[in-house]
C-alpha cells in the first residue's frame, strides 16, 4: 500500500536532491531513487517542474552511471519530438542535453 505524497513535497525533495552533490545522497536510497526519477521524467502526465528536477538529478548521476547518459539522452530527444513540451522543459533539456554532451 503507498502513502498518498502531495505534488508540492515531491516537487520540494526533488529540487533538493537536484540541487546537491550525489556525494552527500545516501547510496542506500540511489537505486531507488534513480528509478523513481526516470518514471517521474517519462510520465507526460506529470507536473513540469517535478520533470525537469528529475531530468537535472539524473544528469547529476551521469559521472556515477554511464548508463545514464544514454538514456536519458534518448528519453528527452524523444520527449521533445513528440510532446508539446513547455518552455521551462526546453529549456532544461538544453543545459542538460550540452552537460551530457561534454561526458
Amino acid at each position: 500500500m503507498g502513502v498518498a505524497v502531495q505534488k508540492g513535497t515531491v516537487r520540494s525533495i526533488l529540487r533538493c536532491f537536484a540541487m546537491s552533490d550525489v556525494k552527500l545522497i545516501p547510496e542506500s536510497i540511489e537505486e531507488s531513487l534513480i528509478d523513481d526519477c526516470f518514471k517521474m521524467l517519462e510520465d507526460p502526465t506529470e507536473e513540469i517542474a517535478i520533470r525537469v528536477y528529475a531530468m537535472q538529478m539524473l544528469c547529476n548521476y551521469r559521472f556515477k552511471h554511464a548508463f545514464i547518459k544514454f538514456t536519458l539522452t534518448d528519453i528527452i530527444e524523444f520527449q521533445l519530438d513528440t510532446y508539446d513540451c513547455s518552455a521551462a522543459y526546453r529549456s532544461r533539456a538544453k543545459r542538460v542535453m550540452k552537460a551530457l554532451s561534454k561526458v
